[in-house]
C-alpha cells in the first residue's frame, strides 16, 4: 500500500513540474541561415502575465556575434517594479535590469548558443504591492553587417520616403522588424510596415491599386494573442 506522505510528495512534485513548463516559453523564429521573412535576424513583440512569485523566461538561438536588444515596460500590476536579467549558453549572467517599470538590455554576443532573458516578478511577494503583473516585451536580435546590407537595400526601395524626410526635417529610422519610422519633434510615427505598405497618420495601412488610386484600410494588431 502506497503511504499518504510518498503520494503527496509525488503531487508535488508533479505540480512544481508543470509550474516550470507554464513559465517558459521557446522563442523558435530560427533557421540555418539565421534568417525570418526574408529579415536578417528575428525580432518578438507580445505581452505576457507574470504571476506574484513567479519568472518568464524565453529562449533563443542566436548566431555568433549577432546583436541583441531587448526592452519591456511593466503595464499594470502593484508597483511595476520588475527585474529582467539576460543570461548566456551556459547561465552566466550577462546584464540585468533590477527594480524597474520599464527598460532595455543590448548585447553582441560572442558565442553561438540558445540565450535566455527571463522577466521575474519573485521580490513581488517581499513588497507592500503585491500582484501579477502585465509586461510589454520586444526581442530583437541581427548580424550586424548583414543588417546594413538589408538597410541599404531597403532604402534603395523606399528612396520617395527619404526625400519626404528631408522635406520635413525630422529623421528616418528603420528598425529591427523592417518598419520604417519618421521622426519631428519627439513625436514617431510609422510611415512604412516591414510589406513596404505606407501607413497613414490615422493608422491605415494604404496600397497602390492601378496608377492613380490608393486604397486604405485598417488592419488590427491582436498584439495580446502573441507574437507580431
Amino acid at each position: 500500500m502506497v503511504s499518504p506522505g510518498f503520494f503527496l510528495t509525488g503531487v508535488i512534485t508533479l505540480l512544481t513540474f508543470i509550474n516550470v513548463l507554464k513559465s517558459e516559453q521557446v522563442l523558435d523564429k530560427q533557421n540555418e541561415d539565421f534568417d525570418f521573412d526574408g529579415l536578417p535576424g528575428v525580432s518578438y513583440e507580445f505581452k505576457v502575465e507574470v504571476n506574484a512569485g513567479d519568472e518568464q523566461c524565453f529562449y533563443q538561438k542566436i548566431a555568433q556575434g549577432a546583436r541583441l536588444y531587448v526592452s519591456f515596460e511593466a503595464l499594470r500590476g502593484g508597483d511595476r517594479l520588475i527585474d529582467v536579467i539576460l543570461r548566456d549558453p551556459n547561465m552566466e549572467i550577462l546584464d540585468s535590469q533590477i527594480d524597474q517599470t520599464e527598460g532595455s538590455l543590448e548585447h553582441e554576443t560572442t558565442v553561438e548558443g540558445i540565450y535566455t532573458i527571463c522577466i521575474d516578478n519573485t521580490a513581488s511577494m517581499s513588497r507592500y504591492f503585491y500582484g501579477s503583473k502585465r509586461i510589454y516585451f520586444y526581442m530583437g536580435t541581427y548580424i550586424t553587417a548583414e543588417w546594413d546590407k538589408y538597410i541599404e537595400e531597403i532604402e534603395g526601395v523606399h528612396l520617395t520616403v527619404s526625400n519626404f524626410t528631408m522635406k520635413k526635417n525630422g529623421t528616418l529610422d528603420i528598425i529591427s522588424d523592417g518598419r520604417v519610422l519618421y521622426t519631428e519633434n519627439g513625436i514617431t510615427e510609422t510611415i512604412y510596415d516591414k510589406n513596404g505598405n505606407w501607413i497613414s497618420s490615422d493608422g491605415r495601412v494604404c496600397t497602390e491599386n492601378g496608377i492613380t488610386e490608393t486604397i486604405c484600410s485598417y488592419e488590427w494588431d491582436d498584439i495580446d494573442a502573441g507574437f507580431m
